[in-house]
């Protein structure tokens, strides 16, 4: 009795002795970084640029002062400092993004749009769990867009246009990204298919997909997308027929609506009359047929707008 209870007090003490040093750890992936973390993540993001032409980086983000002074960075004042934007847009920067970004964990906006980074998006980007804003507009950055990315749950703005990435979207992008308000990826490299659960976006506002090597169809459920302002898919490989529900009753709010140079065929959905609030529709350089020309026509409100290029 006296040897079960010693074993069985030994095996407890072992069971805590690896819990403590599981958590010690970070508790298998959840590492609790400190203001500390954010100053050597930024140096270790300074270190990465290779052309500062107003050495801005060179002479203001200096350790004789705090981290919160540099210029770009902003922080919270409660408690530790920590960042919580870094914003470096149209500072004619060159350089890459070091995978410590990921260390910044109170981060939610993030802009380096306008410069000239180069090379891969690291997974690290991932880390970044309170990010709501990501914007790197006009850059020369390549590769796939990580995955990771698109597993950060808080997320409602997703701005990557004018780059040379790669690479698909995942089907599972509306389930992961429920706060996603934009996602604009226009004029990159991307391929394969839309997500054919697109619908599932329910709060998504402002769709970009053009200048792509996009395949496949146009998801049906598209209709259920009711606060969808902007919807671009032109200049892809797209085919088949317009979804029935492009414009449902339920939709009132669509104002902008391309889908010109790809490889659509059929007629155009009565539905799109739904669309009182559109303001321009191009469907040119498809394969659509003209049934619906006069009906179309007279059928939308243009608030005194334009049709741009039908193209029927």
């Amino acid at each position: 009795m006296e040897k079960a209870t010693t074993t069985a007090f030994l095996s407890f003490a072992l069971v805590l002795m690896f819990m403590q040093s599981f958590l010690a750890l970070g508790g298998g992936g959840a590492a609790n970084y400190t203001s500390s973390d954010d100053q050597s993540a930024l140096l270790a993001f300074k270190s990465r640029i290779t052309y500062d032409p107003n050495h801005i980086l060179a002479t203001n983000w200096s350790t004789n002062t705090s981290f919160c002074h540099w210029l770009g960075v902003s922080c919270r004042r409660r408690g530790q400092n920590r960042v919580t934007s870094l914003d470096l847009s149209n500072m004619g920067l060159k350089g890459t993004i070091p995978p410590q970004i990921g260390n910044l964990s109170f981060l939610t906006y993030f802009n380096i749009s306008f410069n000239h980074f180069n090379d891969h998006l690291p997974a690290e980007l991932g880390q970044l769990r309170r990010l709501k804003v990501f914007e790197l507009i006009s850059n020369d950055f390549s590769g796939e867009i990580p995955s990771s990315i698109f597993n950060v749950s808080a997320i409602q703005w997703i701005n990557v246009a004018n780059n040379s990435l790669s690479g698909s979207l995942p089907d599972y992008l509306c389930s992961h990204l429920p706060k996603l308000k934009l996602l604009r990826l226009s004029f990159n490299e991307l391929s394969g298919d839309i997500p054919s659960h697109l619908g599932e976006c329910r709060v998504l506002q402002k769709l970009s997909l053009y200048g792509n090597k996009i395949t496949g169809f146009i998801p049906r459920g598209i209709g259920n997308l009711t606060l969808l302002k902007w919807l671009y898919l032109g200049e892809n490989n797209l085919q088949g027929e317009l979804p029935p529900d492009i414009c449902s009753s339920d939709v009132h709010g669509l104002e902008i609506l391309v889908l010109e140079r790809n490889q659509l065929t059929g007629s155009i959905p009565r539905s799109i009359s739904n669309c009182t609030s559109l303001r321009v529709l191009s469907l040119a350089d498809n394969k659509l047929s003209d049934s619906y020309r006069g009906y179309l026509c007279m059928g939308i409100n243009l608030r005194g707008s334009y049709l741009a290029a039908l193209g029927i």
